[in-house]
């Protein structure tokens, strides 16, 4: 039987869910993440309730799995979370995986009081968070993946990884697939991926080497051949929860920096580089 849980996640200051929302839509997995609207009972049976837009998600926990879904409770500072768990004993490791994935220990009016009045000031989005992955791992797959190619051929190259080698679970009538875990993609020549095969090599690499490691330190990934700074910073921007992650040799800061007529170092915008990194992205 399966463990419910149903819990306000509360945070501080402002948060732009909408735009957080449409960062994961570009880059959801099919089976692994869904996107849609929180649905209310009315007369005419179930029905969208505008303006509740819903984060799902499969992950893998110390003890098993959970399916939760996520949603901004509306004029308060709180995020809703319902999920059901296959063991108990992982509902605080839910609850502290989604607090960091959505961000929500962070004041942001500690971030505003130093960029938002500094140089990013002009053109400064309120409310904007850092859409964390859940695991170091699936981050670097995405990072590994993600190298020099759109949003979209990286979210399409890693959606091919997760249909050929995702484990599939049935959860309450709907079936859902965890991500690929370090061995399923290490013992998997990886041949469905049209990509360079120093790069097809090099993810291979990286599962071997968390597979046999672990992924808690994506620092000591730089002595594996095809991983280089810009990969590891990416994963500890969206899954280390480090706050101080400038991405300067980023395509796209890089873009917004020459748009937005700026010139600024990681110096300049530390400790929030992380913050500086997604306002600039966001600014595309």
């Amino acid at each position: 039987m399966l463990t419910k849980l149903d819990c306000s996640l509360r945070f501080a200051g402002d948060f732009d869910w909408p735009r957080c929302l449409g960062f994961y839509r570009s880059r959801a997995l099919d089976g692994v993440e869904r996107l849609g609207r929180k649905e209310r009972e009315g007369q005419e049976g179930r029905q969208p309730q505008e303006g509740q837009s819903v984060y799902q998600r499969i992950i893998a926990l110390p003890a098993g799995w959970a399916v939760y879904q996520v949603q901004h409770e509306e004029f308060s500072q709180s995020l809703q979370l319902q999920a059901s768990l296959q063991h108990v004993q992982d509902i605080e490791p839910l609850k502290a995986a989604v607090t960091r994935q959505f961000d929500l220990d962070a004041d942001l009016s500690q971030v505003e009081a130093q960029l938002k009045l500094g140089a990013l000031g002009a053109g400064w989005i309120d409310g904007v968070r850092i859409p964390g992955i859940i695991s170091p791992f699936e981050a670097g797959v995405r990072a590994v993946l993600g190298q020099q190619v759109s949003v979209t051929a990286a979210r399409n190259l890693v959606q091919q990884v997760v249909d050929e080698l995702a484990s599939a679970i049935d959860v309450e009538a709907q079936t859902w697939r965890l991500f690929p875990t370090p061995a399923q993609i290490a013992q998997s020549e990886l041949i469905f991926l049209k990509v360079p095969g120093a790069r097809r090599e090099a993810l291979r690499r990286l599962a071997g080497y968390c597979a046999e490691h672990g992924d808690a330190n994506p620092d000591d990934w730089l002595a594996l051949k095809g991983i280089g700074p810009w990969t590891v910073n990416y994963v500890k921007l969206r899954a280390g929860h480090c706050r101080d992650i400038f991405l300067d040799s980023d395509l796209g800061v890089k873009n917004a920096l020459k748009q937005q007529k700026l010139s600024l170092s990681a110096v300049q915008v530390s400790p929030w580089g992380s913050y500086a990194t997604f306002q600039l992205w966001h600014r595309l």
